[in-house]
């Protein structure tokens, strides 16, 4: 399921996605998105504006968006930085998922 940050709703287990709204390789990744929350129906995805959120992208360290990052009992299992086509992306999240 996709979920977007509210602030304070974050997971422990899953999927984050830091984007920029006005980012077009962002918006683009949506369907990627997608793709995988239907292939992975219990996997959670946290959808995470790093620019309503400077906190969360400063914790992450996040320097370029997007940027995906699986983490597993709150800890960072593996990340990937930048624009990734949607094969790429799901054949990430099926080596890195617990």
């Amino acid at each position: 399921m996709i979920f977007e940050f509210t602030g304070s709703n974050m997971i422990d287990n899953g999927l984050l996605f830091f984007y920029a709204s006005w980012s077009s390789n962002c918006n683009i990744q949506l369907d990627a998105l997608k793709k995988i929350e239907k292939d992975n129906p219990d996997l959670q995805i946290l959808k995470i504006n790093t620019t309503k959120y400077r906190i969360s992208k400063d914790k992450y360290q996040i320097h370029k968006i997007p940027t995906f990052i699986i983490i597993n009992d709150n800890k960072i299992i593996s990340r990937m930085d930048g624009y990734k086509d949607r094969i790429s992306l799901s054949n990430w999240v099926k080596k890195y998922r617990s």
